[in-house]
């Protein structure tokens, strides 16, 4: 009888009220959540942006046109995000909100490599920060050293960026130069009083400024090699065995292998590389060849370094990099050669020459023994002055 009841109806329709009202609280309280968090991931995607621009312009890296462009592709994107993501369409919205979330993920993985390159930039480049000096033509000294300190590879690397040109002078290792600031000779190899001195007496000798130093730690060139897997390397001396054995920081050939080099095409891993810049008594022309070898070398590394395939190599050969040389090279300097490239395309040229003498014994170690050496030719040194001074025109 109570069911039938005036008062049981009312009981069931302040029931079924409060049902509804609870059902539309709990709709409106998900929806509310739902919308507080799409916006939290759209405010998130909006402050990493601002970083990732910051940091861009920070470093300087993106040509004018690039990064008005960047500026102004992140302002349109974050805008579409905030007009589109809460549209009444479920599917259209939740369409939205992945693409909003990918487009965090990639602001927060470019902003670790940006991060990571300005830190790389900096700290490689920091300690010449002071340094003033040409930004758009100059020369670079590239000495490496062993672990002994013996300087046997130096070149002479003249950068033009406006016309996209890399000039490679290579000098022998036995080039019997005056060792500036000490009024005796000796051969370049045996030059151990510091890169300056090395840097003073080439300037001296083609009678040019040296604007910049690059000091290698030689046997660290093993290291980034392997890590950019290798490079392609053409041998035109013919089939040989090195005289030097496969091995690091030591002159003890017993200890390793030699290296079978043939004719042609090959693959050539870090320590391959390092054995055949070592190389010259098996080769015709003896140091004249293994110059010549050397810049090969060094052009496949570039070429290598500037394929595509190694930003997936982006962290270890930043890792692989750090700590193998010092140079006083500007930042700057590396900024406007990446800008240029991008507003100008990758059409960088690169030339070599080497200058030659004639081989005999004189005293080296600053008159402390004999040993051989090559005696300048001046002729070729003269050619080779000129066209450093095009170069850099």
């Amino acid at each position: 009888m109570f069911k039938n009841s005036k008062y049981y109806k009312i009981f069931r329709e302040r029931k079924n009220d409060n049902g509804d009202n609870m059902a539309r609280y709990k709709a409106k309280h998900r929806k509310k959540l739902r919308f507080k968090k799409m916006n939290l991931v759209l405010l998130f995607s909006i402050v990493y942006s601002i970083i990732v621009l910051y940091q861009v312009i920070s470093i300087d890296i993106l040509p004018t046109k690039f990064l008005i462009a960047a500026i102004g592709g992140y302002t349109l994107i974050n805008l579409l995000f905030l007009l589109l993501i809460n549209v009444k369409k479920k599917l259209l919205r939740a369409f939205f909100f992945i693409f909003l979330v990918l487009f965090c993920d990639i602001n927060i993985i470019g902003n670790y490599y940006i991060n990571k390159t300005f830190s790389f930039l900096k700290t490689s480049f920091g300690s010449s920060e002071k340094v003033e000096g040409p930004t758009e033509a100059y020369n670079i000294l590239i000495s490496g050293h062993d672990f002994d300190n013996f300087r046997d590879f130096n070149m002479i690397l003249t950068v033009n960026v406006t016309k996209q040109t890399v000039l490679m002078t290579s000098v022998p290792r036995d080039y019997y130069i005056e060792v500036a600031g000490y009024g005796k000779k000796d051969k370049l190899s045996f030059i151990r009083q510091g890169i300056n001195v090395t840097s003073d007496s080439l300037a001296n000798l083609f009678d040019i400024k040296i604007d910049y130093y690059l000091d290698i730690d030689t046997t660290s060139v093993v290291t980034l090699v392997d890590t950019i897997g290798g490079i392609e390397y053409y041998n035109d001396d013919g089939e040989y065995w090195t005289t030097h054995a496969q091995v690091l920081d030591t002159y003890d050939d017993s200890t390793g292998s030699k290296l079978h080099v043939v004719p042609g095409w090959q693959h050539l891993n870090g320590i391959q590389v390092l054995t055949i810049s070592r190389e010259r008594l098996k080769l015709p022309g003896g140091d004249r060849a293994r110059q010549k070898n050397v810049q090969a070398l060094m052009t496949a590394i570039f070429k290598k370094m500037a394929s595509p395939d190694i930003i997936t190599k982006f962290d270890s050969v930043l890792t692989a990099v750090d700590g193998m040389y010092e140079t006083t090279v500007p930042m700057a300097n590396v900024t406007a050669i990446i800008k240029d490239t991008m507003a100008n395309g990758n059409n960088w040229k690169i030339n070599q020459q080497s200058v030659d003498g004639s081989d005999g014994h004189a005293p080296v170690n600053l008159g402390q023994g004999n040993d051989w050496v090559m005696f300048p030719n001046q002729e070729s040194i003269d050619k080779a002055k000129v066209v450093i001074q095009e170069a850099l025109k």
